[in-house]
Formats: C-alpha cells, structure tokens, sequence
C-alpha cells in the first residue's frame, strides 16, 4: 500500500507491505520510499483490552550532504514527533479511550 504521511514541514511517501501476520499477536510490515525498514505491532492482552506495541524501525532517505543531511535529520525526528502525536490524538477520539 502507497502511503504518504503529511506533517508540519514536508511529507513522506512511501511503500507499506505486510509480509507477517500471526492473528491476535503480530502484524509486520516492510516499508521502502522515503522511509526504509520494518514496523511490528505486537499485540498483547491487558485485563479486558488490548495493548499495542508499535516498533518502527526505518532509516529516512535524506540527501547525501553531510550537513544538510544532518539538518534534516534532526526537523525530520521533530515532525516525526508531532505527527505521531497528532495520530495518538485522532485514534484517542476515534476509540474513545486515552492511550498511554
């Protein structure tokens, strides 16, 4: 699946397959584009719920100039940060429960 992410200061597009699943316990994908690597959602049982741990292993294709690589770097972990905020907030709403 083609995926683009928008964030406050650029966006990234990217490929996402799924290459595991095991029901009710893992999904894994393989990501390729801007991002690179893998993201693995374990999912474990919580009392009556569900609890998700999201790894997101991936490098982000930057320019191969040392210090505008490294500027971008550091904005990129920045609008990484807000939009994985901003995704909390919306499945926050969208399922009716505070996510910790």
């Amino acid at each position: 699946r083609r995926m683009t992410w928008r964030g406050v200061l650029a966006r990234a597009t990217f490929n996402l397959r799924t290459v595991k699943i095991e029901p009710r316990a893992l999904i894994e994908s393989v990501a390729d584009g801007a991002l690179a690597g893998i993201g693995r959602w374990q999912l474990l049982r919580a009392g009556a719920g569900t609890e998700v741990q999201h790894d997101w292993i991936v490098n982000v294709n930057v320019p191969d100039v040392p210090v505008l690589g490294a500027l971008v770097g550091l904005l990129f972990k920045w609008n990484y940060r807000w939009l994985m905020e901003a995704g909390r907030r919306g499945l926050e709403s969208r399922v009716g429960v505070r996510l910790t």
